[in-house]
């Protein structure tokens, strides 16, 4: 049977639910995968990172990301940012490991996703990186501001910009 909206799919039982997550097509798993995140909470989990490292979908594979994120998953977004295919998926485990993150990313880690192939996720690494941006060295941060792409470079530059700013902002402490 294919479902027309959320509404429908959030209106089965479980048991239906957990088939369609498996069983159903894109849009089906997400509606699915955020009615059972709704309605199982944490112990959804198993469920959806199944669903998810069974999903040939990227667009269902990032809403699954940001729906195991919320239930408190840290090491899902980790895996997806460092060794997913797609690039959006990448950048969307990326996003989200360092949006949940309770401690800074490590270096060695964060270097790794500062190195990724694709453009679209070193510019989401620098526009989430916050106070982790004071961190780096000096040598990464001069390597984004010179990356071969514009976007990257861009949102390097501005990111450096607002450290200099903030750091004038900073009374002295004579």
């Amino acid at each position: 049977m294919s479902y027309d909206d959320y509404e429908s799919v959030n209106n089965l039982d479980t048991a239906d639910q957990l088939s369609l997550l498996h069983q159903g097509d894109a849009v089906e798993r997400v509606w699915t995968a955020w009615s059972i995140a709704l309605r199982l909470g944490p112990r959804a989990i198993p469920e959806l990172r199944d669903c998810l490292e069974s999903s040939p979908s990227p667009g269902t594979r990032r809403h699954l990301i940001v729906v195991l994120a919320g239930l408190g998953e840290r090491s899902i977004p980790e895996s997806c940012a460092t060794q997913d295919p797609d690039e959006f998926v990448r950048s969307t485990g990326a996003r989200y490991l360092i949006r949940t993150s309770v401690s800074p990313i490590k270096l060695d880690l964060l270097d790794q996703l500062l190195d990724d192939p694709s453009p679209i996720v070193r510019t989401t690494v620098v526009q989430e990186i916050g106070k982790s941006w004071d961190h780096l060295p000096s040598n990464r941060i001069e390597k984004l501001i010179n990356d071969p792409d514009p976007e990257v470079r861009h949102v390097a530059i501005e990111k450096s910009k607002d450290r200099q700013v903030n750091q004038k902002a900073e009374p002295s402490r004579l």
